[in-house]
Protein backbone atom coordinates (compact mmCIF):
# COMPACT_ATOMS: atom_id res chain seq x y z
CA UNK A 1 0.00 0.00 0.00
CA UNK A 2 1.23 3.51 -0.80
CA UNK A 3 -0.03 6.94 0.23
CA UNK A 4 -0.54 9.59 -2.44
CA UNK A 5 -0.51 12.30 0.25
CA UNK A 6 1.73 11.00 3.06
CA UNK A 7 1.52 14.29 4.98
CA UNK A 8 -2.06 13.34 5.74
CA UNK A 9 -0.78 10.82 8.27
CA UNK A 10 0.13 13.79 10.45
CA UNK A 11 -3.52 13.84 11.39
CA UNK A 12 -2.85 10.81 13.62
CA UNK A 13 -1.24 13.26 16.06
CA UNK A 14 -4.74 14.36 16.85
CA UNK A 15 -5.57 11.04 18.51
CA UNK A 16 -3.64 11.83 21.74
CA UNK A 17 -5.31 15.24 21.74
CA UNK A 18 -8.74 13.58 21.61
CA UNK A 19 -7.72 11.33 24.51
CA UNK A 20 -6.46 14.28 26.55
CA UNK A 21 -9.71 16.16 26.02
CA UNK A 22 -11.68 13.20 27.31
CA UNK A 23 -9.42 12.97 30.40
CA UNK A 24 -9.91 16.66 31.15
CA UNK A 25 -13.63 16.32 30.73
CA UNK A 26 -13.83 13.78 33.57
CA UNK A 27 -13.61 16.24 36.45
CA UNK A 28 -14.28 15.55 40.12
CA UNK A 29 -17.90 15.67 41.16
CA UNK A 30 -18.92 17.88 44.10
CA UNK A 31 -20.91 16.50 47.03
CA UNK A 32 -22.38 18.34 50.03
CA UNK A 33 -21.39 16.61 53.33
CA UNK A 34 -21.75 17.53 56.99
CA UNK A 35 -18.04 17.42 57.88
CA UNK A 36 -14.86 16.80 55.83
CA UNK A 37 -13.34 14.76 58.64
CA UNK A 38 -15.81 12.01 57.95
CA UNK A 39 -14.19 11.53 54.53
CA UNK A 40 -10.53 11.73 55.55
CA UNK A 41 -10.06 7.98 55.03
CA UNK A 42 -10.49 8.56 51.31
CA UNK A 43 -7.34 10.67 51.01
CA UNK A 44 -5.19 7.62 50.35
CA UNK A 45 -7.42 6.70 47.43
CA UNK A 46 -7.93 10.16 45.95
CA UNK A 47 -4.44 11.61 46.39
CA UNK A 48 -2.34 8.46 45.99
CA UNK A 49 0.25 7.98 43.26
CA UNK A 50 -1.85 5.58 41.20
CA UNK A 51 -2.37 6.57 37.56
CA UNK A 52 -5.76 7.64 36.37
CA UNK A 53 -7.73 5.08 34.42
CA UNK A 54 -8.54 5.78 30.78
CA UNK A 55 -12.21 6.60 30.26
CA UNK A 56 -12.97 3.76 27.83
CA UNK A 57 -16.40 4.86 26.71
CA UNK A 58 -18.21 4.40 23.41
CA UNK A 59 -17.93 8.13 22.74
CA UNK A 60 -14.14 8.05 23.18
CA UNK A 61 -13.76 5.02 20.92
CA UNK A 62 -15.99 6.61 18.29
CA UNK A 63 -14.02 9.89 18.35
CA UNK A 64 -10.72 8.01 18.01
CA UNK A 65 -12.08 5.96 15.11
CA UNK A 66 -13.36 9.06 13.28
CA UNK A 67 -10.02 10.83 13.78
CA UNK A 68 -8.06 7.84 12.44
CA UNK A 69 -10.35 7.44 9.39
CA UNK A 70 -10.15 11.15 8.52
CA UNK A 71 -6.36 11.03 8.72
CA UNK A 72 -6.19 7.94 6.50
CA UNK A 73 -8.60 9.48 3.98
CA UNK A 74 -6.49 12.66 3.85
CA UNK A 75 -3.37 10.57 3.14
CA UNK A 76 -5.14 8.95 0.14
CA UNK A 77 -3.99 5.33 0.46
CA UNK A 78 -3.78 3.35 -2.76
CA UNK A 79 -3.11 -0.27 -3.63
CA UNK A 80 -1.53 -1.18 -6.96
CA UNK A 81 -3.05 -4.34 -8.39
CA UNK A 82 -1.29 -5.84 -11.36
CA UNK A 83 -3.84 -6.82 -14.01
CA UNK A 84 -3.09 -9.54 -16.52
CA UNK A 85 -1.81 -7.98 -19.72
CA UNK A 86 -4.20 -8.39 -22.62
CA UNK A 87 -2.81 -9.57 -25.93
CA UNK A 88 -2.82 -6.94 -28.72
CA UNK A 89 -5.67 -6.86 -31.21
CA UNK A 90 -6.94 -4.96 -34.24
CA UNK A 91 -10.24 -3.20 -33.54
CA UNK A 92 -12.34 -2.02 -36.48
CA UNK A 93 -14.94 0.57 -35.42
CA UNK A 94 -17.82 1.13 -37.85
CA UNK A 95 -19.93 4.21 -37.13
CA UNK A 96 -23.41 4.65 -38.60
CA UNK A 97 -23.82 8.14 -40.17
CA UNK A 98 -27.27 7.68 -41.69
CA UNK A 99 -30.07 10.21 -41.33
CA UNK A 100 -31.81 8.38 -38.49
CA UNK A 101 -28.76 8.95 -36.29
CA UNK A 102 -29.82 12.60 -36.04
CA UNK A 103 -32.82 11.62 -33.92
CA UNK A 104 -32.79 13.26 -30.49
CA UNK A 105 -32.51 11.24 -27.28
CA UNK A 106 -33.42 13.55 -24.43
CA UNK A 107 -31.00 16.48 -24.61
CA UNK A 108 -28.61 14.73 -27.00
CA UNK A 109 -28.74 12.80 -30.27
CA UNK A 110 -28.17 9.22 -31.28
CA UNK A 111 -25.02 10.22 -33.12
CA UNK A 112 -23.64 11.91 -30.00
CA UNK A 113 -24.20 8.65 -28.13
CA UNK A 114 -22.48 6.77 -30.95
CA UNK A 115 -19.42 9.04 -30.80
CA UNK A 116 -19.26 8.56 -27.03
CA UNK A 117 -19.33 4.78 -27.51
CA UNK A 118 -16.54 5.01 -30.11
CA UNK A 119 -14.47 7.21 -27.80
CA UNK A 120 -14.90 4.65 -25.00
CA UNK A 121 -13.55 1.92 -27.29
CA UNK A 122 -10.54 4.09 -28.09
CA UNK A 123 -9.86 4.69 -24.38
CA UNK A 124 -9.92 0.94 -23.75
CA UNK A 125 -7.24 0.35 -26.37
CA UNK A 126 -3.69 -0.47 -25.32
CA UNK A 127 -0.50 0.92 -26.92
CA UNK A 128 0.02 -2.38 -28.78
CA UNK A 129 -3.44 -2.33 -30.37
CA UNK A 130 -4.32 -1.18 -33.87
CA UNK A 131 -7.57 0.74 -34.38
CA UNK A 132 -9.29 1.49 -37.69
CA UNK A 133 -12.23 3.92 -37.75
CA UNK A 134 -14.78 3.78 -40.59
CA UNK A 135 -18.23 5.22 -41.25
CA UNK A 136 -21.07 3.78 -43.29
CA UNK A 137 -23.98 5.67 -44.78
CA UNK A 138 -24.48 6.29 -48.46
CA UNK A 139 -21.02 4.79 -48.85
CA UNK A 140 -18.27 3.40 -46.64
CA UNK A 141 -15.40 5.72 -45.72
CA UNK A 142 -12.08 5.17 -43.98
CA UNK A 143 -11.78 7.99 -41.42
CA UNK A 144 -8.60 7.18 -39.51
CA UNK A 145 -6.13 4.42 -38.70
CA UNK A 146 -3.77 4.39 -35.73
CA UNK A 147 -0.95 3.13 -37.96
CA UNK A 148 -1.12 6.36 -39.95
CA UNK A 149 -0.50 8.50 -36.83
CA UNK A 150 2.99 9.70 -35.96
CA UNK A 151 2.48 8.22 -32.50
CA UNK A 152 0.56 4.99 -32.98
CA UNK A 153 -0.30 4.87 -29.27
CA UNK A 154 -1.97 8.33 -29.24
CA UNK A 155 -5.60 7.21 -29.30
CA UNK A 156 -6.68 10.57 -27.88
CA UNK A 157 -5.49 12.17 -31.11
CA UNK A 158 -7.33 9.48 -33.03
CA UNK A 159 -10.51 10.34 -31.12
CA UNK A 160 -10.24 13.88 -32.48
CA UNK A 161 -11.35 12.54 -35.86
CA UNK A 162 -14.77 11.81 -34.36
CA UNK A 163 -15.58 15.54 -34.21
CA UNK A 164 -14.98 15.86 -37.95
CA UNK A 165 -17.49 13.19 -38.97
CA UNK A 166 -20.67 14.46 -40.65
CA UNK A 167 -23.97 12.66 -40.14
CA UNK A 168 -27.09 12.63 -42.30
CA UNK A 169 -26.40 10.41 -45.30
CA UNK A 170 -29.01 8.37 -47.11
CA UNK A 171 -28.17 4.69 -47.30
CA UNK A 172 -26.51 2.01 -45.18
CA UNK A 173 -23.36 0.67 -46.85
CA UNK A 174 -22.59 -1.70 -43.98
CA UNK A 175 -21.43 -4.55 -46.21
CA UNK A 176 -18.97 -2.25 -47.98
CA UNK A 177 -17.67 -0.99 -44.63
CA UNK A 178 -17.11 -4.55 -43.40
CA UNK A 179 -15.16 -5.35 -46.56
CA UNK A 180 -13.13 -2.13 -46.29
CA UNK A 181 -12.27 -2.94 -42.69
CA UNK A 182 -11.23 -6.45 -43.67
CA UNK A 183 -8.90 -5.06 -46.32
CA UNK A 184 -7.22 -2.85 -43.69
CA UNK A 185 -6.62 -5.64 -41.15
CA UNK A 186 -3.18 -6.35 -39.74
CA UNK A 187 -2.56 -10.04 -40.57
CA UNK A 188 -0.47 -10.47 -37.45
CA UNK A 189 -3.20 -9.49 -34.97
CA UNK A 190 -6.57 -11.01 -34.04
CA UNK A 191 -9.37 -8.76 -35.23
CA UNK A 192 -12.76 -7.73 -33.89
CA UNK A 193 -15.41 -5.48 -35.38
CA UNK A 194 -17.55 -2.97 -33.45
CA UNK A 195 -20.68 -1.71 -35.24
CA UNK A 196 -22.21 1.37 -33.58
CA UNK A 197 -25.70 2.03 -34.92
CA UNK A 198 -29.34 2.65 -34.01
CA UNK A 199 -30.46 -0.22 -36.24
CA UNK A 200 -32.64 2.08 -38.34
CA UNK A 201 -32.19 -0.06 -41.46
CA UNK A 202 -32.69 -3.69 -42.52
CA UNK A 203 -29.98 -5.63 -40.72
CA UNK A 204 -27.89 -8.18 -42.65
CA UNK A 205 -29.03 -11.75 -42.93
CA UNK A 206 -28.10 -13.61 -39.68
CA UNK A 207 -26.68 -16.47 -41.76
CA UNK A 208 -24.38 -14.05 -43.57
CA UNK A 209 -23.30 -12.52 -40.25
CA UNK A 210 -22.57 -15.94 -38.76
CA UNK A 211 -20.29 -16.70 -41.71
CA UNK A 212 -18.27 -13.52 -41.16
CA UNK A 213 -14.71 -14.53 -40.30
CA UNK A 214 -14.23 -12.11 -37.38
CA UNK A 215 -16.11 -11.36 -34.14
CA UNK A 216 -18.84 -8.81 -34.81
CA UNK A 217 -20.06 -6.82 -31.80
CA UNK A 218 -23.10 -4.56 -32.00
CA UNK A 219 -23.36 -1.36 -29.96
CA UNK A 220 -26.94 -0.08 -30.06
CA UNK A 221 -27.61 3.61 -29.44
CA UNK A 222 -30.85 5.49 -28.96
CA UNK A 223 -34.16 3.95 -28.05
CA UNK A 224 -37.46 3.39 -29.75
CA UNK A 225 -38.91 6.79 -30.46
CA UNK A 226 -41.34 8.65 -32.66
CA UNK A 227 -38.65 9.03 -35.29
CA UNK A 228 -39.24 9.98 -38.92
CA UNK A 229 -36.65 11.03 -41.47
CA UNK A 230 -36.01 11.76 -45.13
CA UNK A 231 -33.90 8.80 -46.21
CA UNK A 232 -33.55 9.63 -49.91
CA UNK A 233 -33.67 12.85 -51.92
CA UNK A 234 -33.01 13.39 -55.64
CA UNK A 235 -33.66 16.23 -58.05
CA UNK A 236 -33.63 15.95 -61.87
CA UNK A 237 -34.71 18.31 -64.67
CA UNK A 238 -37.79 17.33 -66.64
CA UNK A 239 -37.58 19.22 -69.88
CA UNK A 240 -36.57 22.85 -70.08
CA UNK A 241 -39.16 24.32 -67.73
CA UNK A 242 -39.68 21.75 -64.98
CA UNK A 243 -37.75 20.11 -62.17
CA UNK A 244 -38.73 16.82 -60.53
CA UNK A 245 -37.81 16.29 -56.86
CA UNK A 246 -38.10 12.78 -55.47
CA UNK A 247 -38.06 12.11 -51.74
CA UNK A 248 -38.55 8.99 -49.64
CA UNK A 249 -39.74 9.50 -46.09
CA UNK A 250 -39.41 6.76 -43.47
CA UNK A 251 -41.21 6.18 -40.19
CA UNK A 252 -39.02 4.23 -37.73
CA UNK A 253 -41.58 4.45 -34.93
CA UNK A 254 -44.17 1.89 -33.87
CA UNK A 255 -47.16 4.21 -34.49
CA UNK A 256 -48.60 5.57 -37.73
CA UNK A 257 -48.19 9.35 -38.02
CA UNK A 258 -48.95 12.22 -40.38
CA UNK A 259 -46.01 14.53 -41.05
CA UNK A 260 -45.76 17.79 -42.97
CA UNK A 261 -43.14 17.53 -45.74
CA UNK A 262 -41.82 20.95 -46.69
CA UNK A 263 -39.83 21.57 -49.89
CA UNK A 264 -37.61 24.67 -49.72
CA UNK A 265 -35.14 26.04 -52.26
CA UNK A 266 -32.52 28.53 -51.06
CA UNK A 267 -34.49 29.01 -47.85
CA UNK A 268 -37.75 29.76 -49.66
CA UNK A 269 -40.67 27.37 -49.16
CA UNK A 270 -41.86 26.07 -52.53
CA UNK A 271 -44.45 23.52 -51.43
CA UNK A 272 -45.61 21.60 -48.39
CA UNK A 273 -47.81 18.55 -48.11
CA UNK A 274 -49.12 16.25 -45.35
CA UNK A 275 -47.96 12.65 -45.79
CA UNK A 276 -49.33 9.56 -44.04
CA UNK A 277 -46.53 7.38 -42.69
CA UNK A 278 -47.55 3.91 -41.49
CA UNK A 279 -45.50 2.40 -38.67
CA UNK A 280 -42.17 0.90 -39.76
CA UNK A 281 -42.52 1.95 -43.40
CA UNK A 282 -41.15 4.32 -46.02
CA UNK A 283 -43.26 6.38 -48.41
CA UNK A 284 -42.11 8.06 -51.66
CA UNK A 285 -43.25 11.51 -52.73
CA UNK A 286 -42.59 13.48 -55.93
CA UNK A 287 -42.76 17.25 -56.44
CA UNK A 288 -43.04 18.75 -59.91
CA UNK A 289 -41.62 22.28 -59.78
CA UNK A 290 -41.91 24.69 -62.69
CA UNK A 291 -38.71 26.58 -63.48
CA UNK A 292 -38.86 30.30 -63.97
Amino acid sequence: MTFLNPIGLAGLIGLPVILALHLLYRRKQRYVVSHLGLWSFLDAYTHGPRARRLPLTWILLLDLLIGALLSLAWSRPSIAIAQPERSPRHSVILLDVSTSMRATVGSTTRFAEAKAAAAALLRDSTPRDVVTLLTFGQQARLIADSRAEADQTDFVRLAGWLDQIQVGETGHALAEALAMGQAALDPGLPAEYHVITDGGFPLPDPDAISQFAYPLRWHWVGREADNQAVVDLNAAPQGANQMQVFARLANFGSQAVIREAVLAVDGQVINQVAIDLPAGSSVPHVWQIPLR
